[in-house]
């Protein structure tokens, strides 16, 4: 089980797709003392690797702390990052198994999306995090905005030794979005698009982080792409790939309000996870009622979780992948 914690609300950015919505939520850092708390009660249920995320993970002087707790347990740990403040947390993240660098695209591509200046801190957090050996990755947010930065993203992730993971947003259907941030989201056709875009960049020996089943299975989808379904079949006639979210992580949020490891449920009200029984909310959301979506990163999971023998030897070439082909 996974378990991604944000650890504060906080963020120097203001990305208009931000599924937490951080510059509109008023909450506080989650305590370190409950951190801990949460860590111990996530260990007991199983999980083993742990992604620190925000808000701005960094923001925090004492993030330290945090990746500190997660390793003695003998668990992974994973930091997401705009890069921002790398370089005055460098010691601290030299403990963490890897960091993961949010950037959209080239400069222009991606400051649209993340705002003027951020592309060249991710780039500089890049080149400072590899420089001290911390295993590092990316990730980008498509919107048309940076559409036609996949290629740009590739190369830089090829060239420095690093997996590209490569996802659209989630959107809600109950928040509202500044004006003009609608025609940002990918049309379907857009989307299929930029599937087959990855599909051929994978097959050209680029570190595309999805596996083919998961790429076609989402090229191939024939609903709109934001549908959630149920059934075993999908219209089309091919069988459903079955989301396990409920069973192979769960979100944490800042104020310890807990979900299953889905973006979409990421609005609905959750429980305090010190103060439920994680045991009978487990099981409550074995009835969520979806059965698959077009969501890549949950496609790519169910299928590991699931042991697709396609997908798990993905999952090791990209874990192992440093470079060349």
């Amino acid at each position: 089980m996974i378990a991604n914690i944000l650890i504060t609300n906080r963020c120097n950015l203001r990305c208009f797709y931000c599924y937490p919505d951080s510059f509109n939520r008023a909450l506080e850092d989650m305590p370190l003392a409950d951190f801990k708390r949460i860590i111990d009660l996530v260990h007991a249920k199983g999980s083993r690797v742990v992604v620190l995320l925000g808000g701005e993970p960094l923001i925090r002087k004492d993030i330290g702390e945090f990746i500190g707790y997660v390793r003695a347990k003998g668990m992974a740990c994973e930091v997401v990052t705009n890069g921002f403040f790398v370089p005055q947390r460098l010691d601290a993240l030299k403990n963490a198994d890897s960091v993961c660098v949010s950037i959209d695209g080239d400069e222009e591509a991606n400051d649209k999306n993340r705002g003027k200046g951020s592309f060249r801190k991710a780039m500089e957090a890049i080149e400072l995090l590899q420089a001290s050996g911390i295993h590092t990755r990316i990730k980008a947010v498509i919107t048309r905005n940076n559409l036609r930065s996949i290629d740009f993203l590739a190369r830089l992730a090829r060239e420095r030794g690093m997996v590209l993971m490569a996802i659209i947003p989630t959107t809600y259907e109950d928040r509202v979005y500044p004006d003009g941030v609608a025609a940002q989201w990918l049309s379907q056709e857009e989307y299929r698009a930029f599937v087959i875009k990855l599909i051929g960049l994978k097959k050209d020996g680029y570190p595309i982080f999805h596996s083919y089943r998961a790429l076609r299975y989402c090229r191939d989808w024939p609903y709109p792409y934001d549908e959630i379904v149920t059934g075993k079949r999908l219209k089309n006639g091919a069988r459903a790939i079955p989301c396990t979210a409920w069973e192979y992580g769960i979100f944490i949020d800042v104020d310890g309000r807990f979900f299953m490891s889905c973006l979409k449920t990421f609005d609905i009200q959750g429980r305090k996870i010190l103060e439920t029984d994680f045991d009978d909310w487990w099981i409550s959301q074995r009835r969520f009622g979806c059965t698959t979506c077009a969501l890549l990163p949950n496609i790519e999971k169910s299928l590991v979780y699931n042991m697709h023998p396609g997908a798990l030897w993905n999952m090791v070439r990209m874990a192992l992948w440093r470079g060349g082909r």
